[in-house]
């Protein structure tokens, strides 16, 4: 049986072929897909002086239309073959980054519906019962053997020097969007049981994923990772 043109591109994505968790992480890239301010151009400059081994491939185009018919556009810059989920890939918005993630609006005036199907004074979509005001950090864990490589890695894309590092674990701030500190990025070797057979099953990926709250605090395990609520 033939099968569409459209299962055979979600088949052949790098996604698809990932087990059940956090598979990726993304940081927003500048929207350019050539010259030489190009996220790929930037950060294979930086790998190329601190011989870290980092490649990134150069930008590829993607987009959408909305159910309204505004037409979406982005580029996107991605690390090479078998470092996806270690190392993040870039977004950035060619057209207007509201038109895709707008983060102002009220649930009446989101989602393409009609304002009479929301009741008036609606809070914005943005707001989760969580009290969940964003992504306070990510946990990502490797062997102790991938450690020194990986923190020279990240550190080539990153771009800053870290706030914290020791022989088993090294911290980076990162920048946000709108809050005036964004979230951190903790690359650790395993330590607990769980997170040895994570590192042994999956290999290098993101295994914890803390959200910062309004007062929530507490904790999930799941078979594919750990949810974390940090109040501040």
């Amino acid at each position: 049986m033939s099968r569409s043109p459209g299962r055979l591109a979600r088949e052949s994505h790098e996604w698809a072929s990932k087990s059940p968790g956090w598979i990726d992480f993304a940081f927003l890239g500048n929207g350019l897909l050539t010259g030489s301010n190009r996220i790929s151009e930037i950060i294979n400059a930086r790998a190329k002086k601190a011989s870290s081994g980092v490649n990134y491939d150069s930008e590829s185009s993607g987009g959408r239309e909305r159910p309204d018919g505004t037409v979406l556009k982005w580029v996107v810059s991605s690390p090479g073959s078998g470092v996806r989920g270690a190392l993040p890939f870039f977004c950035g918005d060619v057209t207007t980054r509201e038109w895709r993630v707008d983060t102002s609006c009220s649930l009446a005036l989101c989602f393409d519906r009609p304002a009479f199907q929301v009741p008036e004074g609606s809070p914005s979509y943005i707001e989760h019962p969580s009290t969940t005001k964003g992504i306070s950090h990510l946990l990502v864990l490797t062997s102790p053997e991938k450690f020194l490589s990986l923190t020279q890695q990240l550190a080539t894309v990153i771009g800053t020097s870290s706030i914290s590092s020791t022989d088993t674990e090294t911290t980076w701030q990162l920048e946000a969007v709108h809050n005036k500190e964004g979230p951190k990025l903790i690359l650790r070797t395993a330590v607990t049981e769980s997170e040895r057979g994570f590192v042994q099953e999956i290999g290098t990926g993101i295994f914890e994923v803390a959200f910062s709250t309004r007062g929530k605090e507490g904790r999930a395990v799941t078979p594919y990772g750990r949810l974390v609520w940090l109040a501040e």
